[in-house]
């Protein structure tokens, strides 16, 4: 490369914007996650925090501008208004979630390490004894080949299932071959049906057309 086009393509490098693609389901936490910091910021501006109604009108910028103590505040909220989060695990992804939310606004507060792990201190100690909140990983088995025989026997010889089209019973069948054969889960071969919900489309799903067999 000649040294005459540095200065061209640094140029082209520098005006370059990285943008991060997400999955549907992750564009759908995040949307949550910021429904939720909305909420938050609504029962804020209505407790006895000095000053809250100005601190809280504008929840893109409190996000944006937010100090551990105010993050902890939501996590702290979430766990009191949320029920059925068990898990230390669980609330570390609201708060994974809420950093990949407030990096995508335009000039947000850069929180440094110690930052991070002051929040990270109060979610294993605080609020894990205070809410109970168990670590222990629940283990998360895949379709075994004997899951697959009971599976297809009962699809073959036993369903009495009325398919609109018989072809549906085949694309039934090739799933579960194909989540036995990969090791995955439903979520990684069939849309979720929250997709409908966010896009506005029916979810999509995988058929046998899609798939080309051989040996």
């Amino acid at each position: 490369m000649s040294t005459q086009n540095f200065a061209h393509l640094l140029s082209r490098l520098r005006s370059r914007r990285v943008e991060a693609r997400y999955s549907k389901s992750s564009k759908h936490n995040l949307s949550r996650t910021r429904h939720q910091w909305k909420e938050f910021c609504e029962a804020a501006r209505a407790s006895d925090i000095p000053n809250g109604d100005a601190l809280f009108s504008n929840p893109e910028k409190c996000m944006a501008e937010a100090d551990p103590e105010l993050v902890m505040l939501f996590l702290k909220w979430t766990l009191d208004t949320q029920t059925g989060i068990r898990k230390e695990i669980t609330i570390n992804a609201y708060y994974d979630r809420w950093h990949t939310a407030r990096r995508q606004i335009p000039h947000h507060r850069v929180w440094s390490l110690e930052d991070r792990k002051r929040v990270n201190s109060f979610i294993s100690l605080d609020l894990a004894s205070e809410h109970g909140l168990s670590r222990e990983r629940q283990p998360k088995p895949v379709l075994s080949f004997a899951d697959m025989t009971i599976l297809l026997n009962h699809l073959w010889k036993w369903d009495r299932l009325q398919y609109t089209n018989e072809r549906l019973r085949v694309q039934v069948a090739l799933v579960i071959l194909i989540s036995m054969a990969t090791a995955t889960r439903p979520a990684a071969l069939l849309e979720p049906e929250y997709a409908r919900e966010d896009l506005g489309g029916s979810p999509k799903v995988l058929c046998y057309e899609h798939v080309r067999l051989s040996l």
